[in-house]
Parts: structure tokens; C-alpha cells; sequence
């Protein structure tokens, strides 16, 4: 998707996916996951055991995301659920799927990346159900839970590495957040001061201390000597901060 922020280098990924479907000509798609963390309920007002709980989670996360999944650990991470339906209290797993699978993870850790690695297979099958229109919520929850073996499509997961990052915008907050890792550095080689051959001639920005960075320019900008700006944060060409300020993020 065109709105994706990623570093991660996908070539193993897609070597296994290569290999597995060599072995396995229903291996058809693979799922790049994140391990960012549960949603977590906790209460606002420690002083009052009878506060209403709120709930937590990871920023990368949007607000309608409450996605659950089962995983075969023993069978390269073979995906056996996948619920993202935020007004249901539960899930189901075919009982079947425990009778030929020796181990199944339940986890809502994961964040789903929206990077796919596909066989040309998955374009026949969109030919074949041309009434889809929503590739998680109807292609991928149909596959994981077809029972019937012969006519099972088989889905597996790629968990990314923790110095991995990718997370897709969803909404405003989303795009915050993800805004203020690039600017923290946690996409990196993708950072502001390091921009994709060609851009340097349009922008170019130089990392300077309190992680604030600021475009190199004609014009260029100004801060007062008295003032303080502390990031992450950008400062643009032709931008004057006058003395005595102090912005923070």
C-alpha cells in the first residue's frame, strides 16, 4: 500500500515464501506481522478502585483495530485466524484445525503491516470471487477457515525483527505517530536528513541537537539566540522564531 512506512528489507521474506511454495503449491500468500503489544485495559484514577476502565495500546494501532489471530508456530507461522472484527467479544476456531495442527497461538499482540507477499494465485482468486472488495475482511478470513482439506489456500506470517518497523496509516493519529518515530529515528536509513537520491535538490534537511531538523535552503530560517526549540521536530525554509521562545513537542 502507498501508505505504508517501512525500512524492513523483505527479500528474506520473500525467499521463504518462494521456497514454501515449491513445497506446497497452496501456500499462496504470506503476511508480513509486528509484535507491538496487546491492548491493555488499565484504570485512569488509581486513588479509585471503582474507576472506569480505559483501554491502551500500541500507537501504531488504530482506534477500530482489534485484531486477533491464530498461529501454527510448528508449520512456518500458517495462519488459522484471522478476526479483526472490533464489535465482537469472541472468536471461533473450527475444531478440526486442533485435530491436524499439534500447536495453535491465539495472540492480539500483532500488528498487521499490510505488506503481502502474494503467488500469481491470489489474482486468480480475486478472477474466481469478484465480488470481494475487501482483501482482509473477506479474501483472507475466507481462506484460514476453509476446513476442508485439497481446497485450503494456505496463508503464513513473516514476524518482523524488533529493529524491524512498518506500520500503515490509518487516520490522523496514526499519522502522528508514525510521523514522530521517522522524526525519532526508528525508521531508519528512512529519516528526514537522509532522503532518497533525487529529493536533495528540492529539500534537505540537517539533524541538529533536541532531534530538530532543519532545511537547508536559500532563505533558510532563524531562530533567536535566546530561544529554545527542542523535537523531534522540523523546522522549513523562511521560518523566523524569534528571541526569547521556548516550543517544545
Amino acid at each position: 500500500a502507498g501508505d505504508v512506512i517501512t525500512n524492513v528489507d523483505v527479500v528474506p521474506a520473500i525467499a521463504a515464501h518462494k521456497a514454501r511454495k515449491k513445497k506446497d503449491n497452496s501456500a499462496i500468500m504470506t503476511m508480513l506481522f509486528k509484535k507491538v503489544g496487546p491492548w491493555n485495559a488499565a484504570t485512569n484514577d488509581t486513588s479509585n478502585p471503582n474507576a472506569a476502565p480505559s483501554s491502551s495500546s500500541s500507537p501504531l494501532r488504530s482506534t477500530s483495530d482489534d485484531l486477533i489471530v491464530g498461529l501454527n508456530p510448528h508449520d512456518a507461522n500458517r495462519l488459522l485466524l484471522y478476526d479483526s472484527n472490533p464489535k465482537s467479544n469472541s472468536c471461533t476456531v473450527p475444531c478440526s484445525f486442533f485435530a491436524s495442527n499439534a500447536q495453535i497461538d491465539i495472540r492480539s499482540d500483532l500488528l498487521d503491516t499490510h505488506i503481502d507477499i502474494c503467488s500469481p494465485d491470489v489474482l486468480a482468486r480475486f478472477s474466481d470471487e469478484f465480488d470481494y472488495r475487501d482483501i482482509r475482511r473477506q479474501f483472507v478470513v475466507n481462506s484460514v477457515c476453509e476446513e476442508e482439506e485439497g481446497l485450503q489456500n494456505k496463508i503464513h506470517v513473516h514476524l518482523l525483527e524488533s529493529q524491524e518497523y512498518a506500520a500503515r496509516i490509518f487516520d490522523f493519529t496514526t499519522y502522528a505517530n508514525v510521523s514522530q518515530d521517522l522524526l525519532k529515528r526508528w525508521v531508519y536509513p528512512v529519516v528526514p536528513d537522509n532522503l532518497p537520491s533525487g529529493y536533495e535538490k528540492i529539500y534537505r534537511y540537517v539533524m541538529q541537537r533536541h532531534g530538530l531538523y532543519k532545511e537547508c535552503k536559500v532563505g533558510g530560517s532563524k531562530i533567536g539566540r535566546s530561544s529554545v526549540v527542542k523535537g523531534p521536530g522540523m523546522v522549513g525554509s523562511c521560518c523566523f522564531i524569534g528571541e526569547g521562545c521556548r516550543i517544545e513537542v
